[in-house]
């Protein structure tokens, strides 16, 4: 409550922009989340620049090595020391940065756009033929997503016949289809 009544006297800080909010963010603000390694690779990999990073010096006593790492881009070259291998990476990867970073920009080239065919929205076939041979649970399903309506719920009526051999009558609710047709199915169990 203490820390409530001391923040209510402190000026509101002004809202920065979020990802997104603005269409001016420059390639440093996307990279800034980024590991200098990670930004290494992508400029290497844009420009098509062999990358290699390699531990070339390790000394000192077991509690407090020293490590110096090497990294080549391409023709340029940098070296990073620290008390661990990651540590000596990353300052490898910030040396060789300042020197990529003074490379000339890639000219941009927009991609075609590609433009693909709708499909026809229904799904429904109209033809006397189609759905002859058709499952017709599956077709009175077709009938009903091309309606754009709910698919039919079905009512058991019955069921008779052997565990291995079980019949099951079901309806379907006369909303669906103008007269009640009952379906005889013959579903293993």
């Amino acid at each position: 409550m203490k820390a409530l009544q001391a923040l209510q006297n402190e000026p509101i800080p002004e809202k920065l922009p979020q990802n997104g909010e603005t269409g001016k963010e420059t390639e440093e603000d996307k990279d800034a989340n980024k590991s200098e390694i990670s930004v290494v690779f992508e400029i290497a990999l844009k420009r098509n620049i062999p990358v290699s990073f390699e531990v070339i010096k390790e000394s000192g006593p077991p509690h407090m090595k020293s490590f110096v790492t090497r990294v080549t881009v391409g023709e340029f070259t940098a070296e990073g020391e620290g008390n661990s291998k990651k540590l000596s990476k990353k300052r490898a990867a910030m040396s060789v940065l300042q020197e990529l970073k003074k490379l000339p920009p890639l000219p941009v080239i927009e991609k075609p756009k590609l433009y693909f065919k709708k499909r026809p929205k229904t799904i429904l076939k109209t033809g006397p033929e189609y759905g002859q041979g058709m499952n017709p649970i599956s077709r009175l399903a077709q009938i009903q997503q091309a309606k754009k309506e709910k698919e039919p719920e079905y009512v058991l009526l019955s069921e008779r016949g052997m565990p291995r051999r079980r019949e099951f009558v079901m309806q379907v609710p006369s909303a669906v289809v103008s007269e009640i047709v009952p379906l005889l199915c013959r579903v293993p169990t």
